[in-house]
């Protein structure tokens, strides 16, 4: 599995990581996208077959208190990793 680690987290927790076994594993800033907006790193996680980790789970799922909205991110196919 590859983790890409969001800039809102730290790049230890990549670190961490790559010390478990997940030596793929990249940080958003490690791979050039520092500052990029998340409607533009999309693509990249895609692209890369990343499995995104970041705490801005509204982006997934929408807004706690709007329930039954949408995240930008809505149209992916979410899971939790491969099962090969």
């Amino acid at each position: 599995m590859k983790l890409l680690v969001d800039e809102c987290l730290s790049a230890e927790l990549t670190k961490a990581a790559i010390d478990r076994g997940y030596v793929e594993s990249s940080h958003v800033r490690w791979i050039g996208k520092a500052g990029v907006k998340d409607w533009n790193l999309f693509p990249v996680i895609l692209q890369g077959d990343w499995t995104f980790v970041t705490r801005n789970a509204y982006d997934f799922r929408g807004l706690a208190e709007a329930p039954g909205t949408k995240g930008e991110y809505h149209k992916a196919d979410l899971h939790a990793g491969s099962s090969a």
